[in-house]
């Protein structure tokens, strides 16, 4: 199966030292996580995904992203697939 990532769900929450907090959502959040990513192309590619952040010692930063699961297609594989034969011994 494929993990779909639902990048209008992302959420992102900081803790400084302090205790004290800051949650962003969306667009918000991405940009200062400065996050980037390319997406699949829908088929076998994965999503490559990165970010860059600045946290202070005694900080935290928690990120929350919905996903979708989708199932590969059965006719993707060779013939008696589920049977292990594509697997070495």
């Amino acid at each position: 199966f494929f993990i779909r990532p639902l990048w209008h769900s992302i959420r992102a929450v900081w803790v400084d030292a302090t205790g004290a907090t800051v949650e962003l959502a969306g667009a918000e959040a991405m940009e200062r996580l400065q996050l980037q990513f390319t997406a699949s192309d829908g088929l076998r590619s994965p999503t490559d995904l990165s970010l860059s952040l600045e946290l202070k010692s005694g900080g935290s930063v928690s990120i929350f992203l919905d996903v979708l699961k989708n199932f590969i297609n059965f006719r993707e594989f060779s013939y008696a697939c589920e049977k292990g034969f594509d697997v070495g011994g």
